[in-house]
């Protein structure tokens, strides 16, 4: 897998549940930061794709975000990452990863 997803992996909570459809669903970060209360029911959840693509979704607040491959980080992917732990030197280093794949996807297609 790429840093960018072996990161991610290492930030989810400890606590958290798969579902047969690849899922994985933890208590939400992000309700408390977009005027919700802090998620207990494991609303919060996160699918990877084998092609490397991450997509987060909240059924609390409705938050949503996600990266592929090729794509900059966007500025709701990064500020997720924050809320998971993720310091500004970490969010920084993933931000020249998908940079440098970018140029990388961009290489191939020419």
């Amino acid at each position: 897998m790429s840093l960018i997803i072996d990161t991610v992996q290492e930030y989810l909570p400890p606590k958290r549940k798969s579902t047969p459809s690849g899922w994985v669903s933890f208590n939400a970060v992000c309700c408390v930061h977009n005027g919700n209360s802090a998620d207990t029911r494991q609303r919060g959840g996160i699918h990877i794709t084998p092609n490397e693509s991450v997509s987060y979704h909240c059924f609390n607040c409705g938050y949503k975000t996600g990266y592929r491959i090729g794509r900059p980080l966007g500025y709701r992917f990064r500020r997720w990452l924050e809320w998971l732990g993720a310091d500004d030197n970490v969010i920084q280093r993933l931000n020249v990863e998908a940079m440098r794949l970018r140029d990388e996807v961009d290489t191939q297609l020419a």
